[in-house]
């Protein structure tokens, strides 16, 4: 049986609906509009304040067509984000039944023996944490990172217009951070899916013991099971820490990359520019404002990028559930089996568990509709036949 990554088992759901996850892709980009049409509205309506600062009574003719635009604008966005949260309250509950069933599906069709060697807690854990984690990506994927992308090209495009220095300075800092946060993937999906794995043993293990909750009280063993769970305790305690000291670290790269590139580099530049006349006071305006709207966007996406981590991880750690190979599977050119009239046919069986023999030579024919009673002591072997 070949394995499933997760892009592919994430895609058999998505593309059932996937134009439905287009248009929230779509109606996600009101933000990338939000965060740099603003900056540039304001700097129009900022150089008309400045040019008619001295007869403002003549001010209104040359505002009404950029106030128009900005009720537009408004009304556009508040529409698509209104619009975008109806498409995700549709979309992701399909997305997390499709998922789910596909999940229980795929388990229970597994033999007694599979169940006999895992925790039925820390497989339901999986399912739950699968559903519950592929929207995360999703959801921050289409609503989050893509438009800070969308909207970190846009910002380039107009620092471009206005001068190349200020375009490169905010290149240079995208890719440094973009190159950190790759930089920093895998370790961060390696400790995640380690600290996954731990925390799905130890509801195994909790759940386990609550199963067993009846034999515990009859031999009153509450000490030894709290102490039992809580060496499983430990070990997922540790593997979270280690995971979000981690992830700590990587945002401290953040937070020194965006002091150094957007609160002085652009922002000093921007100054001097100014002070030069190489930039008018509504040019200032939308720089400072589109480096602190894509610095509030970049920010929010480095807060997220750990959670999207951890859900790879976990949903990665999960997917191992759809992996377990199925013991007994059908053959590719099996046809429906149509029986109209069952029979069953013992003919001259022979069994035997290691030197205890039960059947030799077993003759049994149980004709369609027939009801059969098996009487016998214990061990006689009516499970057996069975």
């Amino acid at each position: 049986m070949s394995t499933i990554n997760l892009t592919t088992f994430m895609w058999e759901h998505i593309r059932h609906s996937k134009w439905i996850f287009f248009f929230i892709f779509v109606t996600s980009l009101a933000w990338t509009l939000d965060a740099t049409l603003w900056p540039y509205v304001l700097r129009v309506v900022l150089d008309v304040f400045t040019q008619y600062d001295t007869e403002r009574q003549f001010a209104f003719a040359a505002l009404k067509i950029p106030l128009l635009w900005a009720l537009i604008l408004w009304l556009f966005i508040e529409f698509t984000f209104r619009a975008l949260g109806f498409l995700l309250a549709f979309a992701l509950p399909k997305l997390e039944a499709s998922i789910r069933m596909s999940m229980f599906d795929h388990v229970q069709k597994h033999l007694p023996k599979y169940f006999n060697e895992k925790f039925a807690g820390s497989l339901a854990n999986k399912i739950s944490d699968m559903t519950s984690n592929v929207t995360i990506i999703v959801q921050q994927t289409l609503t989050m990172f893509i438009p800070v992308f969308c909207a970190v090209i846009v910002s380039i495009l107009f620092f471009w217009n206005l001068s190349p220095l200020f375009a490169f300075l905010l290149s240079v800092w995208i890719f440094l951070h973009f190159g950190v946060s790759i930089f920093t993937l895998k370790k961060c999906e390696k400790l995640e899916n380690i600290h996954g794995e731990a925390r799905s043993e130890l509801n195994g293990r909790i759940v386990d013991s609550l199963t067993n909750n009846f034999a515990v009280n009859l031999f009153f063993r509450f000490p030894f099971e709290k102490a039992f769970v809580n060496r499983y305790q430990k070990i997922e305690r540790e593997k979270n820490h280690n995971a979000k000291v981690y992830l700590e670290y990587v945002r401290v790269i953040f937070g020194q990359l965006t002091f150094l590139f957007a609160g002085v580099g652009i922002s000093g530049y921007m100054i001097y520019a100014w002070l030069q006349g190489d930039i008018t006071s509504g040019e200032a305006a939308q720089i400072f404002n589109t480096t602190w709207n894509i610095t509030f966007m970049m920010w929010i996406a480095s807060s997220e990028i750990p959670n999207v981590v951890q859900a790879i991880g976990i949903a990665n750690q999960a997917l191992t559930v759809m992996n377990d190979p199925i013991d007994i599977v059908d053959a590719k050119d099996a046809k429906p089996l149509n029986v109209s009239d069952g029979e069953i046919i013992l003919d001259n069986v022979t069994f035997h568990y290691d030197t205890k023999k039960l059947f030799k030579n077993k003759d049994v024919h149980i004709f369609p509709a027939q009801k059969v009673g098996l009487v016998g002591y214990s061990g006689a072997g009516k499970s057996t036949f069975v």
